[in-house]
């Protein structure tokens, strides 16, 4: 019995919280909230997917931590293009990725800083939004 109380003391950090549609939240997830300023791949994906069906709408795609990690470190330009079809980008007239600083794809959720890639087909153009000024820049500039 104590050694099942000392299992359970040691994972109550990953308790599953919430799950809301593909995104599940451990208490560890809600906790780094607390402050000062960090974010993780499971707060920003939650967030996303909570916009997207807050305001649901065809013109604006907000691209999850995991698709645009996928996309910044796919190399096959086969895969990439079936990968990213159903996504229908040529469709958005806004399309905003998460971008973090990570180069490691034997570690999905590494990186230590995010910023957001936003495309603007009006203009044709990519703004890459920043809070340490030019941290990810390489980093967007791959994805």
């Amino acid at each position: 019995m104590k050694h099942r109380r000392q299992m359970m003391d040691k994972y109550s950090g990953d308790e599953k919280i919430l799950s809301y549609n593909d995104v599940v939240i451990r208490r560890s997830d809600l906790g780094i909230l607390s402050g000062p300023c960090f974010l993780n791949d499971r707060i920003i994906e939650f967030y996303f997917s909570y916009l997207s069906s807050s305001f649901p709408t065809k013109d604006v795609l907000l691209v999850t931590p995991p698709i645009s990690f996928w996309i910044a470190n796919c190399h096959d330009p086969d895969d990439l293009r079936g990968f990213v079809a159903p996504l229908k980008l040529d469709e958005r007239s806004l399309v905003i990725f998460s971008v973090n600083d990570n180069d490691d794809v034997e570690k999905a959720e590494g990186g230590s800083h995010w910023s957001l890639l936003a495309y603007v087909r009006e203009a044709n153009l990519f703004v890459h939004q920043d809070s340490s000024g030019t941290m990810n820049e390489a980093c967007a500039r791959r994805l």
